[in-house]
């Protein structure tokens, strides 16, 4: 399993948004290439860059009901997130309470609700009250994509906190994507050894796909912090073995793996003229429910 790139990445943003359906099919026709845990990290990413929509794509090209699903999801903790202040512009006004009850049978009395929102509108005008009924009617919705297109264009002015609407918004996206789909062992060892890869190919485009933007690693007592300078000194050491050794090969393997942590053990093959040396090492690699590597250990191996 190799990690995309972000000309890759790139790619699925501007296709996934693109007008034309044919273009869109071609994002998801890329995304279906990508392996599932490589989907739901690059899923992660995009919805941190604001591509929400390409984000669930991303996620679940080829599972139209799970998109659908995790779009519903979003869209009803928008409105749940926003409805005391809904309630605290319009003297308590109910009509947002009803279309959060309203339970998909019950279809018939959504455009009373709708005309509800709309009344309470008149009676508060202001571009936040607008905004808070538009993603009332969100919930309202029957295509989702098109209820959390209203949410990411009116949750900044719905909310009191405008600069975090859309973080918000992508914690949200990652924690459905974590509940739909829970990492299996195997796909955190996948990733892990699919990261020490790119580590060793000095690929960081690649290998900080996988890491978290608060990540750290421990080395020879020393911590970095943040992804630039841990791949920085991964390259620096990578390239003084090169520059020192005829040839430098690496082969990596999974030693442990849990729901918290993959431990892998490296050896490096390092050949100067007619003489080899084996260097053995090894590594904790703490990861998220989705698989991102928020710390990174270097551990003594035992002997």
């Amino acid at each position: 399993m190799r990690l995309p790139t972000p000309h890759q990445l790139d790619s699925l943003v501007q296709l996934a948004a693109h007008d034309r359906p044919d273009v869109r099919k071609q994002a998801l026709e890329l995304c279906q290439v990508l392996a599932a845990p490589v989907r739901l990290l690059a899923a992660a990413r995009l919805a941190e860059r604001g591509a929400f929509l390409a984000a669930i794509d991303c996620a679940w090209p080829d599972a139209p009901a799970a998109a659908a699903a995790l779009q519903a999801a979003v869209v009803r903790d928008c409105a749940v997130h926003v409805h005391d202040r809904w309630r605290s512009l319009t003297e308590q006004d109910d009509a947002f309470r009803r279309a959060l009850a309203l339970q998909p049978q019950q279809r018939t009395s959504a455009r009373g609700i709708r005309r509800a929102l709309e009344q309470a509108v008149r009676a508060h005008p202001s571009r936040t009250t607008y905004a808070l009924a538009v993603i009332g009617m969100a919930v309202l919705e029957e295509d989702p994509a098109a209820g959390l297109a209203a949410c990411v264009d009116h949750l900044p002015l719905a909310t009191r906190h405008p600069e975090g609407a859309h973080p918000w918004l992508a914690a949200r996206i990652r924690a459905h994507l974590a509940h739909q789909r829970p990492l299996s062992l195997a796909d955190r060892s996948a990733l892990a050894l699919a990261f020490a890869v790119a580590v060793s190919e000095t690929d960081s485009a690649r290998a900080a796909l996988v890491l978290s933007g608060g990540c750290a690693h421990t080395m020879q007592g020393q911590t970095c912090h943040g992804p630039d300078a841990i791949l920085a000194a991964c390259r620096e050491r990578i390239e003084r073995r090169r520059a020192r050794f005829d040839a430098v090969e690496r082969s990596t393997v999974v030693r442990s793996v849990t729901d918290e942590a993959v431990c892998l053990d490296h050896t490096d093959h390092h050949v100067l003229g007619s003489d080899r040396h084996l260097a053995h090492s090894q590594q904790r690699l703490w990861m998220d429910e989705l698989g991102s590597i928020w710390r990174i250990e270097d551990l003594q191996p035992p002997g």
